[in-house]
């Protein structure tokens, strides 16, 4: 009885926490909405005629992260480059890309998954990174390597980089770049254009549950990245490429069903809350690839509410003796080792620790993740009015990102851009909407705020005040031209009298980097 009992227990703090994960903003509603924005937005940016399409990857994409919760991951794919396996057969290589740069892809001495790439011909438009990243191999063969070209493309975006952004070291392929509490990483990438054959065993490999065989056609339609980084302990690192296949694989995240991608939210958490403080070798992208091989072999009908948590134990179990072994095969092709020279020596045993006793947690696992457990502890009206504020907040929050998006052009200064983002009636709407949920009153607090003699900072941290003083510098120039004129306008209809020249400068200065570090603030706890 107390077996049967002690199953009951967890299948219903499995159903509250499948029901909370709603209210924290992985409801499938709020998730369908997050990607159809991000699709939205890069349809808007490769409007802009760049010779770069871009393609937002990783958490954002797939629509189950807020936007302040992690990083932005951005692939840019150069649209006047394409690698191929046997170029010399011309089967892939269609009429579109005749005038296009071809590189060969050559697997030999690489790891799977990895290729060097080898120079077929110029195509007719030249890119300078390429030009400076090719080399003379012993054999003879012109190829390109990865770590000249991140480190070309490191150069370019830190001479060229707008004020207010900071640009940090390489990291793999991507060249990171941050501007307040905004991070991306960008990744410059080459098409490859023979995925049907290096997916030919994925394709053709028998399951009988997920995913379907149409879902398998429309993957092996959706074109790989070669993205600059090498196999770690390769003796060809620094020259090898590595395949990946960011819109195949979000065609595979979105058609998971609510169980399946919750799970996948929820071993993120575990991730955070309990692998991150170890190490970063446990990776998102690690999680992701468990629940793919536990969606192929486990029917749809097992990815259930009551069985969340179980299925969350399954998963720590696989990823458990993954670790022991080393090994944990990449979805798309098995024969590349996720874990090869991944974990540290000095971190496996603890990480191998923490996962055992999170195994042997059970469903109360769940309670070492923070948010959950505060969530499961908020009173369910509270948590049901918390969770419509955020979602609101978010999708204002989005709207108002994908308008600055629609309007900006390559080259583009911030003020520039803020200047025609302010200057749509939607964009102003949408702000200011967003400033009623946060700080209801800020109409008359800001007013008050500008007319005193002393801006009030005592709430706020020696760091956070430097923040302020750092965008008092740095964001000048939109402040006062641009940011202060339109609230002032939208104060001036509470208060007629009131106008743009009736405050000094610093003040102004300070009160604008106040109310954004304000909103800046409430805007991460979302």
């Amino acid at each position: 009885m107390a077996s049967n009992s002690g199953s009951r227990d967890g299948q219903q703090l499995s159903r509250n926490v499948f029901q909370v994960m709603n209210q924290l903003g992985y409801s499938p509603d709020m998730v369908n909405k997050r990607r159809q924005m991000q699709k939205d937005m890069d349809i808007a940016y490769n409007k802009n005629g760049d010779r770069y399409t871009r393609i937002t990857a990783g958490s954002k994409a797939e629509g189950i992260t807020c936007p302040y919760e992690s990083d932005h991951d951005r692939l840019y794919e150069d649209k006047h480059v394409a690698c191929v396996v046997a170029p010399e057969e011309n089967s892939e290589i269609t009429e579109s890309e005749k005038t296009s740069t071809i590189f060969e892809m050559k697997s030999d001495h690489c790891h799977p998954g990895h290729f060097q790439l080898k120079l077929f011909k110029h195509g007719t438009v030249r890119n300078n990174w390429i030009e400076s990243s090719l080399f003379r191999a012993a054999n003879g063969d012109t190829c390109i390597s990865s770590d000249l070209f991140t480190t070309q493309i490191s150069k370019h975006v830190q001479e060229s980089m707008q004020k207010g952004w900071k640009s940090h070291a390489k990291a793999g392929p991507s060249v990171p770049r941050s501007k307040g509490i905004y991070m991306e990483d960008q990744v410059f990438s080459f098409r490859c254009l023979s995925q049907r054959a290096i997916l030919k065993d994925w394709r053709e490999r028998d399951r009988t549950n997920w995913p379907s065989r149409s879902l398998r056609e429309e993957v092996i339609k959706c074109l790989p990245h070669l993205v600059p980084t090498g196999c770690k302990g390769s003796e060809n690192f620094d020259k090898e490429w590595r395949i990946c296949f960011i819109r195949g694989e979000l065609a595979l995240t979105c058609s998971l069903i609510e169980g399946q991608y919750k799970l996948y939210v929820l071993l993120k958490l575990v991730k955070k809350s309990c692998f991150a403080p170890i190490c970063d070798s446990v990776s998102s992208f690690i999680m992701k690839n468990i629940v793919f091989w536990l969606s192929e072999e486990y029917t749809a009908d097992f990815f259930t509410a009551e069985n969340l948590l179980e299925t969350a134990t399954i998963a720590l179990t696989r990823l458990h003796k993954a670790i022991v072994d080393n090994h944990l095969p990449y979805y798309m092709i098995p024969g590349r080792n996720l874990l090869h020279n991944r974990i540290k020596h000095a971190d496996k045993a603890q990480l191998l620790e923490t996962i055992t006793e999170l195994i042997q947690d059970g469903p109360k696992l769940v309670m070492r993740c923070k948010r959950i457990s505060d969530a499961l502890s908020t009173p369910e009206a509270r948590l049901l009015q918390e969770g419509i504020k955020r979602d609101k907040l978010e999708i204002l929050k989005l709207r108002m990102i994908k308008y600055r998006t629609e309007v900006c052009k390559p080259g583009m200064s911030h003020i520039e851009e803020m200047k025609l983002a302010w200057a749509r009636e939607e964009y102003r709407q949408t702000q200011f909407k967003l400033m009623d949920i946060l700080i209801p009153e800020w109409r008359c607090r800001l007013f008050s705020e500008l007319s005193s003699s002393e801006v009030k900072l005592e709430d706020f941290s020696e760091e956070e005040i430097g923040l302020i003083q750092w965008m008092k510098s740095v964001l000048r120039e939109v402040f006062l031209t641009v940011d202060y004129p339109y609230i002032m306008e939208e104060i001036k209809l509470n208060d007629p009298n009131c106008s743009v020249q009736m405050f000094d400068e610093d003040t102004v200065l300070t009160v604008m980097g106040k109310y954004n570090l304000l909103l800046g603030r409430m805007l991460q706890q979302i």
